[in-house]
């Protein structure tokens, strides 16, 4: 049975999903820091998730525990696949259902399907996620979500 150390793994494909944002936002303009263009998002999430996504990497390769936590790769895929059809759900959910609740639903299952045996943790999270997500952009930025049939937002 092939085993891999969650971190590492992780590590690796979230750097190699910022690589690809940061290379498919590169066509587009950056734009000013007071007027942000279309590619100033994508370039800095992808930058982000690179630099994260190695020294969650680096972190992880050199930790010398004696405990670590492995994953058969079939349980990996199982996880990734599951967490792939959330993201997806979630595309299909965001109008109706509206961004807020949308998006604590997607962060609530994203993490009891990475593992989470306890309740009180991850609706927390999911809606310190939301509510932080929604003051930021709707507030802050002013970008408008969808607001959903029950017109939260």
């Amino acid at each position: 049975m092939i085993t891999m150390q969650y971190d590492q793994v992780g590590g690796v494909i979230w750097m190699i999903v910022g690589i690809a944002l940061f290379i498919g936002s590169t066509e587009l303009r950056w734009g000013t820091f007071h007027r942000p263009g279309p590619g100033f998002m994508p370039t800095l999430i992808g930058s982000l998730l690179i630099l994260l996504g190695f020294l969650l990497t680096f972190l992880s390769t050199r930790r010398r525990e004696k405990k670590v936590e492995q994953v058969s790769l079939k349980e990996f895929w199982r996880k990734g696949v599951y967490s792939l059809l959330a993201s997806f759900l979630y595309v299909f959910l965001l109008d109706p259902l509206g961004f807020v609740i949308a998006t604590v639903f997607l962060i609530f299952s994203l993490l009891k399907i990475m593992g989470t045996r306890k309740w009180f943790t991850p609706v927390l999270i999911s809606v310190l996620t939301a509510a932080v997500s929604y003051l930021i952009f709707e507030v802050w930025l002013r970008i408008n979500f969808p607001k959903g049939i029950l017109k939260i937002g």
